[in-house]
């Protein structure tokens, strides 16, 4: 895949986790993302380029109505991008994979997603840096059939909605238990 998609401007990078149920999948061996998903993922040089930790700038990077296309037209998802942007712009969370996503939003670029899941996540526990709980999205690890054929350099709608939905939960009760857990995580730090 980093072979095929070298030189493909519109790609930026190469995923090989899945969070997608057998039924929500298309045919072939994957699908173009709107969002890079970093378990088991790689880029080119040309896209790590253009990723920065510090975004205070991310309203101009992305404005409103590129967000919004970028966010799958989709309210749920535009404020779950934006709220999360803003978080990583005050430096409220520490990681670096936002910031990719950010990025390949402001140039329009997609990840390559694998259709059945290729990687384990073997960080989710107490000393784990970023993410402490295995919500199970992962499904089983698979091997998949090699070479992969091609499939069209275009955003696979079902897939992402059904990513933003159960695994970003950028839904109305996704966001009560994500700022539950927000104010958990920062009522920690200060006591």
């Amino acid at each position: 895949m980093l072979d095929r998609y070298r030189n493909e401007a519109k790609v930026g990078g190469i995923s090989g986790d899945c969070f997608l149920p057998k039924e929500v999948k298309l045919h072939g061996d994957y699908f173009f993302s709107r969002y890079m998903h970093i378990w088991g993922w790689a880029t080119w040089r040309r896209a790590w380029a253009r990723h920065t930790l510090d975004i205070p700038d991310w309203r101009k990077r992305v404005g409103l109505r590129r967000l919004w296309t970028r966010s799958g037209r989709s309210l749920a998802g535009m404020l779950y991008w934006a709220s999360t942007f803003e978080l990583l712009a005050r430096k409220e969370v520490d990681t670096w994979d936002g910031q990719l996503v950010l990025t390949a939003m402001q140039f329009g670029q997609l990840t390559a997603t694998s259709n059945v899941n290729l990687v384990r996540n073997i960080g989710f526990d107490e000393s784990a840096t970023h993410t402490f709980e295995d919500r199970g999205d992962l499904q089983p690890v698979v091997t998949i059939p090699l070479p992969t054929r091609p499939v069209s350099v275009m955003v696979d709608e079902k897939a992402d909605a059904y990513t933003r939905h159960t695994h970003f939960r950028a839904s109305t009760v996704g966001f009560v238990l994500q700022t539950a857990g927000y104010l958990r995580r920062k009522y920690r730090r200060t006591s």
